[in-house]
């Protein structure tokens, strides 16, 4: 498909090719429409979605950067290096700090 000449989508068998910017609402494998990705899946995130669950990423407010999922709980299969001091919040009144 060309705008002024110039070829900004080829369609091929197995994929599509874009020149410039893709704008879609919602991203789903080819193989199995229960993997999707949504640009707009949450309020100033994305959310990646599978079969087992979700998890969504952004910064969703002005003071944090955001990791949601609807599972119980994360794994990290490699430790978790981080630059500056770590707190932990296990209740709403309760913080643990680690680090400076």
């Amino acid at each position: 498909i060309s705008r002024d000449g110039n070829d900004e989508l080829r369609v091929y068998s197995s994929y599509v090719d874009v020149v410039g910017d893709l704008h879609t609402n919602r991203l789903y494998d080819r193989n199995n429409n229960g993997y999707w990705l949504d640009p707009q899946g949450v309020a100033n995130g994305w959310r990646l979605k599978t079969p087992s669950g979700y998890i969504d990423f952004g910064p969703m407010n002005t003071s944090y950067a955001h990791i949601q999922t609807d599972r119980n709980q994360f794994y990290f299969n490699k430790k978790l290096v981080t630059f500056r001091a770590v707190t932990l919040q296990t209740t709403q009144q309760t913080w643990i700090s680690l680090g400076r």
